[in-house]
């Protein structure tokens, strides 16, 4: 698949806002995993975040969204959950629609338990239980990447790993301000699907 063509494969998620669409990344990798489970996932993407956005994100969808979360999550074979022959793919697709999101945060128990984590992480106070983890594999799976890598532990079915400190020279710093988890800019062609008030979720 070309790269823009990936673009277009991920684009739906573009109406969520940065927020939401780290709870729903969460949500969709690790919900059977639990409150534990989830909150490593979102661990893991604030890592990547925090690293040199050259390093794990899209640049092409850091442009097209100003996100750099969006440009983390969504950047080709990052997070399974968005690939083309994943199961959840459907799911996933109906809740990048943000009224439909903001109504199953309210009702799926998974849902609302990841958006409770999310606010967290924008409140600057969400724990951080990989120990600085930026990757993540199911146990039973074996990878040659790890290699040279910091392992970092096992939460449930997966076990997480981080790049070694020398890898990066200038890791951006974290400060938990609400600019890393505003909305994004709603595209013009998006205003009449997302409505007023679509993007509640990352409300300061």
């Amino acid at each position: 698949m070309k790269k823009n063509m990936w673009i277009e494969h991920v684009r739906p998620f573009f109406r969520l806002s940065p927020l939401q669409l780290i709870c729903l990344t969460a949500y969709g990798e690790a919900r059977g995993e639990g409150r534990r489970g989830m909150q490593a996932i979102i661990n893991v993407i604030h890592n990547r975040r925090l690293h040199p956005i050259r390093r794990f994100g899209d640049l092409e969808i850091l442009e097209e969204t100003r996100s750099p979360y969006h440009a983390v999550i969504l950047k080709r074979w990052q997070f399974s959950v968005f690939n083309l022959d994943d199961r959840n793919r459907g799911i996933m697709l109906r809740l990048s629609n943000p009224r439909i999101f903001e109504g199953e945060a309210r009702n799926n128990n998974y849902l609302k338990i990841a958006v409770e984590l999310g606010e967290l992480l924008r409140r600057g106070t969400l724990v951080d239980i990989t120990g600085g983890a930026d990757h993540y594999l199911r146990f039973d799976l074996r990878r040659e990447w790890t290699r040279g890598m910091v392992f970092r532990g096992r939460i449930g079915n997966h076990v997480f790993w981080s790049e070694p400190p020398h890898y990066f020279q200038s890791p951006q710093i974290y400060h938990p301000e609400i600019d890393y988890v505003r909305p994004a800019p709603t595209p013009p062609e998006a205003l009449p699907i997302l409505g007023v008030g679509g993007l509640i979720i990352a409300g300061g």
